[in-house]
């Protein structure tokens, strides 16, 4: 079988060299400013990737990534247990092979699986959300005018940035299907994204098209005219 992906060790690699790596390729955090219209994705933008790829970058450290990275082994471990799995780091950054502007720094393998996992820690509000008139798409306020909130783990709903960041990852590796585990509010969520689902499929190409166009065209030709149709 053709080799999906090359791997770089990342075991004793510092953080200002990792952050280069990030820069030879489109990662999984990147994925949803890409997909997704600003009313819908607004913590980053395609501007904000293209400079990630083409500016020195920073090594600043934002507290609520320090405690998503704190947490992650725990969550990993909570998902471990309560779905009867075993997980095991994976201290590499992948790169596609048919798609070699696409990386993945993924943070656990599902033992035994074609399968990845993704940890997320969730503030209170981050894991909420202004609801929405589904046929105005206005926001709705109770009695007294305030704006009315509802949780984004509602029954199956995640983050919609976090399922593109899993359509990602499962481009680049070829596995069969990722899980999401997210720790919100003291409360576990899950879910299961397979690669065989008609959607998850249709997602996929189209977003492997477009990070194509974006690193192919824009990035690498440092054309920040095009970049603006992107905004």
């Amino acid at each position: 079988m053709p080799k999906k992906f090359t791997m770089t060790d990342l075991n004793g690699v510092k953080r200002p060299e990792w952050l280069k790596l990030r820069m030879s390729g489109i990662g999984g955090s990147d994925a949803a400013a890409l997909m997704l219209p600003e009313e819908l994705y607004k913590w980053k933008r395609p501007a904000d990737v293209y400079r990630s790829k083409v500016e020195p970058p920073e090594n600043e450290r934002k507290l609520i990534c320090e405690m998503g990275n704190a947490l992650e082994p725990v969550i990993a471990e909570q998902f471990a247990i309560d779905n009867g799995k075993k997980v095991y780091n994976y201290r590499k950054m992948l790169r596609s092979v048919e798609y070699p502007w696409m990386l993945a720094d993924i943070d656990r393998k599902i033992s035994g699986e074609d399968a990845g996992l993704e940890c997320k820690y969730q503030t209170f509000f981050g894991s909420r959300q202004v609801k929405k008139d589904p046929e105005t798409g206005e926001s709705l306020r109770d009695e007294d005018g305030k704006v009315i909130w509802e949780s984004k783990y509602d029954g199956d709903n995640f983050p919609i940035n976090f399922y593109f960041q899993c359509l990602h990852y499962l481009a680049v590796t070829g596995w069969k299907r990722w899980y999401l585990a997210a720790l919100v509010d003291g409360t576990m969520h899950y879910r299961i994204i397979e690669r065989d689902d008609p959607q998850v499929r249709e997602f996929t190409a189209e977003l492997i098209e477009r990070e194509r166009i974006f690193w192919n065209e824009i990035v690498l030709k440092r054309n920040e005219e095009e970049l603006e149709s992107w905004m």
